[in-house]
């Protein structure tokens, strides 16, 4: 079934470059948009009740409804060091808040989502690990996930280790306490570090174990939510998540390419007698095409690998042959072509690299601009004898 997008409306912030609208997340009750504004440290909220003119929410006495996390109840010492990501299920938002020290734990916030009128309300906040960079709920609506990246500052003296928390909300957000929190990390693996780095997984930290390495990033979870896959963006491979365990079970790499290595040519050499044929079936018999001039590799065929190129050969079959071309009775080796009004092509073709078979897919017959056909004749000038004194 084929989607069509129309544009409907836009909301701007009016910020240019600066991360002022990033994650957005939408409450159909509501029928607001919950966008985080990192440039602001705040989340921006619009309603779209009216998708051709997004606005900023109001309350029923006018004024614009923004969260500022900075303003909740947070744990004593805490300073908010930026909004990263949000999400909203049955009513509630979550807020996944970075500290503003590097290696610090940060925060999961939570918020009612308010009504159409009046403004979300602080629920609770619980801590996780460090930069959490993406939250997210189950699809049953009893966990919230947070991706921490847990990214080293620029000088790698402070490299915190990536994790995922887990928050069973089972008994209502506002009954959660540190204890329903459980942060899965990665050091069960820092002794596989060689195995994993031979498999495809990027670790290059200065001196970083894995789970200091790993960075998640991104959290998609299985629609049991059983299970949750966690992007490793630095790293160039996923984590697997048992969400009932609430550990990490698996590093699933993504490939690896070894830049150091030259990129490896195979060159085909053939005899003349077995170069292949491109040719297509005629009345008379099978016409050959030759004096391929150019090649362009187009990709490879998804639906049997073949490779897939396109050629534009300038003459037709032909037959060395001496003959007097000059009339000095003199004569010289020639090629005779056997089919002067050959149009002139481009032809699409394939070639199966498992058998080395090649088979046309496509010939484009080229027409002057009233539409008649070209030759394969040579353009050539004449002499004042009408003899023709060069070839091309």
């Amino acid at each position: 079934m084929a989607i069509n997008l129309d544009f409907l409306g836009r909301y701007s912030t009016g910020v240019f470059d600066e991360g002022a609208a990033e994650i957005t997340a939408y409450d159909p009750t509501t029928q607001r948009l919950f966008v985080v504004n990192a440039d602001a440290g705040i989340i921006d909220v619009l309603d779209i009740s009216d998708p051709s003119n997004p606005v900023i929410a109001t309350t029923d006495g006018g004024e614009e409804i923004r969260i500022d996390v900075s303003d909740a109840t947070l744990p004593d010492g805490f300073v908010v060091g930026g909004i990263n990501s949000v999400a909203v299920n049955n009513g509630v938002i979550a807020i996944a808040v970075e500290a503003d020290a590097t290696g610090d734990n940060g925060l999961a916030v939570f918020y009612t989502v308010g009504t159409t009128d009046t403004a979300p309300v602080f629920l609770n906040a619980v801590e996780v690990g460090a930069l959490p960079d993406m939250v997210t709920f189950t699809p049953d609506g009893t966990k919230v996930l947070t991706a921490n990246e847990g990214e080293p500052n620029d000088d790698y003296s402070v490299d915190p280790e990536g994790s995922i928390s887990i928050i069973d909300i089972s008994g209502g957000v506002e009954t959660v306490t540190q204890a329903n929190v459980t942060t899965a990390g990665f050091t069960q693996f820092n002794d596989q570090i060689e195995s994993l780095r031979g498999q495809g997984v990027r670790i290059f930290g200065p001196g970083a174990t894995v789970a200091q390495d790993l960075e998640p990033e991104y959290i998609a979870v299985s629609s049991d939510s059983q299970t949750a896959y966690v992007s490793l963006q630095e790293n160039n491979a996923l984590a697997v998540v048992d969400l009932t365990s609430n550990e990490v079970t698996a590093i699933l790499p993504l490939g690896f390419k070894d830049q150091n290595l030259s990129p490896t040519v195979t060159t085909t050499f053939f005899e003349e007698e077995e170069l292949p044929v491109i040719g297509t079936s005629q009345a008379q018999g099978e016409i050959l095409l030759g004096g391929f001039s150019g090649l362009y590799f187009e990709g490879v065929n998804p639906d049997n690998g073949n490779l897939q190129f396109i050629t534009h050969p300038d003459l037709g079959p032909s037959q060395t042959g001496n003959a007097d071309v000059d009339g000095d009775g003199t004569e010289e080796r020639v090629r005779t072509y056997l089919l002067p009004d050959l149009e002139p092509r481009f032809v699409r073709f394939e070639y199966n690299p498992n058998d080395g078979n090649l088979s046309i897919t496509e010939q484009v017959l080229l027409r002057d601009q009233n539409g008649n056909p070209l030759s394969g004749r040579a353009n050539l000038e004449t002499d004042d004898t009408g003899r023709i004194p060069i070839d091309e």
